[in-house]
């Protein structure tokens, strides 16, 4: 069953390129990385499915590839 337009999902998310971090809703991964930027808020993002704020091909997972974040069992993230 994947994921269809309309539900809402709640997540953190690292972004990669070649291995490269270029965008995180996760503080300490952002840290970890010496990619901290100065005054933003990190904290995971609330999307509509179907409303094109998600990386092609997410819509289409499985929820059983989204495990509950370990801050909190209401987080999501996509877990690769």
């Amino acid at each position: 069953m994947a994921l269809k337009d309309g539900d809402i999902i709640t997540l953190d998310y690292e972004g990669r390129t070649e291995g490269v971090l270029f965008d995180t809703t996760l503080e300490k991964v952002a840290k970890k990385e010496d990619s901290i930027v100065e005054n933003r808020v990190y904290a995971p993002i609330t999307v509509v499915v179907g409303d094109g704020r998600l990386v092609p091909g997410l819509e289409n997972v499985s929820p059983w590839l989204l495990c509950a974040s370990s801050s909190s069992s209401e987080n999501l993230f996509l877990n690769k």
